[in-house]
């Protein structure tokens, strides 16, 4: 008797998906998710502000509220490098990357593990003004926020690739 043939593996399969990565980002942005509710406006406005006097309102909104960022934080920093790690796996130990020319590999490998080192900038600067609000240099401010959008510029070209090769792959 024939031993069963092993699964048709082709290169459009999810072999080699980082799968504990994801599900560990998953988990982690669900507890962050968790852990902001309630606060108005979200944390992400806060990200998208370049001006003290936009930040110090966002944080005088949530009062004392805003007490619960540098936990907030501590639960960001895993779930940046789970992020940053499942998408330098997903480029470099699926197939996916093979849908993008060769000089575009390990470009995309990197866009999330440098979005995700640029998030950490992100979080520092702004637990340090929160911290800081009426101290703080002006331009600290505006630095936070051209961080944060550069951050959610790489994941977005993260995303796009991932699509185009994914589409090219086909």
């Amino acid at each position: 008797m024939r031993p069963a043939s092993p699964p048709n593996r082709s290169p459009s399969s999810l072999a080699g998906f980082p799968g504990r990565e994801a599900l560990l980002a998953v988990v982690l942005y669900a507890f962050m998710v968790f852990h902001q509710r309630g606060l108005e406006p979200s944390v992400v406005a806060l990200q998208f502000t370049y001006s003290r006097e936009c930040f110090a309102a966002i944080v005088e909104r949530w009062g004392a509220e805003a007490g619960r960022l540098p936990a907030n934080l501590l639960i960001d920093l895993p779930f940046l490098a789970a992020y940053g790690l499942f998408g330098y796996r997903l480029a470099t130990r699926t197939p996916l990357a093979g849908g993008l020319p060769p000089s575009l590999r390990s470009v995309f490998a990197g866009l999330l593990p440098v979005a995700a080192g640029v998030d950490a900038l992100e979080n520092f600067l702004e637990f340090s003004l929160a911290g800081n609000l009426a101290s703080a240099a002006e331009g600290l401010f505006l630095a936070a926020g051209l961080v944060s959008a550069l951050k959610w510029a790489l994941i977005a070209l993260f995303i796009a690739a991932a699509g185009v090769a994914f589409v090219r792959r086909r």
